[in-house]
């Protein structure tokens, strides 16, 4: 149901989609402040539009995932085919997680990858990425949490070339 509603097929929902459905795929008449307010509510992340974890939390009345399970989603959309993630994939992901800043770079993400995998072509499971979420935090001075919110809340690859060549 998601994708036939994501019309422009970019992995999210605008509030026109949102619109469309409640308008004229369920049939209900709201005036669009109404609507607003139901999107505002559903879009948990105020990013002004609506992912899929969103939406399913919405149609089900409740989050349907933990904390735990988002960060592992997100693991695994950037592992590809292998559920394991390469040197790039890790540095992918800490960069689209808005990781890498002034006080921790890339060159920090391969230390932090190098740490924990031992050798650059080595491969990192889901328990050795906690592992890596913790020394990114100690680098950064910042608690695990707020690294794993930032990996949890961050936009996988759309398609990995795994799948999509």
């Amino acid at each position: 149901a998601f994708q036939r509603l994501d019309s422009n097929r970019d992995g999210f929902l605008s509030f026109d989609e949102f619109r469309w459905l409640l308008l004229r795929g369920a049939g209900a008449e709201m005036s669009d402040k109404q609507l607003r307010a139901i999107f505002r509510c559903v879009d948990k992340d105020q990013d002004n539009r609506v992912e899929f974890d969103e939406f399913v939390d919405w149609v089900h009345g409740k989050e349907t995932k933990t904390h735990k399970e988002r960060w592992e989603d997100t693991f695994l959309a950037f592992a590809g085919r292998d559920d394991q993630l390469c040197l790039d994939e890790f540095l992918s992901l800490v960069r689209r997680s808005g990781l890498v800043d002034s006080s921790f770079g890339e060159v920090d993400g391969e230390h932090v990858f190098l740490a924990v995998c031992k050798f650059a072509d080595a491969a990192m499971e889901p328990a050795d990425f906690s592992k890596a979420v913790n020394l990114i935090a100690k680098r950064k001075g910042v608690r695990k949490s707020e690294v794993l919110t930032a990996v949890c809340d961050c936009t996988p690859p759309h398609r990995h070339p795994d799948y999509f060549g």
